[in-house]
């Protein structure tokens, strides 16, 4: 179990992988705003943007160890319900972001277990010769 929390610490706060995160994060936010537009809901141009990608760096770091274990659903709901969403609206933004945002996270997590794996094995190889 400790080589599984460390790797999700690694993945959450890693700052090699802050460019991967930051894209994944606006294509979810890009297609939240494009079923919103369908539905003829505007929430400004940075309002979806301003709820889930905080300016702070630290605050953003923590939202990635928060985010997986869902700490932050109901701060998330709530902050979309002051742009004058409905409950109901509010919940199903947050709960489609943090759907996509965690699928992909898993699929990272493996993907970075992997390699790792990976690479212990030609190391492995290498010692032998």
């Amino acid at each position: 179990m400790q080589g599984k929390k460390k790797s999700f610490k690694h993945l959450s706060k890693c700052l090699h992988n802050k460019e991967t995160w930051a894209k994944k994060e606006e294509e979810i936010l890009n297609s939240i705003k494009e079923d919103l537009k369908q539905k003829e809901i505007d929430l400004g141009p940075n309002g979806l943007r301003k709820v889930f990608i905080p300016r702070n760096k630290e605050e953003y770091r923590n939202q990635h160890i928060e985010w997986p274990r869902e700490f932050l659903a109901d701060d998330i709901g709530l902050a979309l319900e002051r742009m004058n969403l409905s409950k109901n609206k509010a919940q199903d933004i947050a709960v489609t972001f943090f759907d996509k945002w965690l699928t992909f996270f898993q699929k990272e997590e493996k993907d970075w277990n992997f390699s790792k794996a990976e690479k212990a094995r030609d190391q492995e190889k290498e010692e032998k010769k």
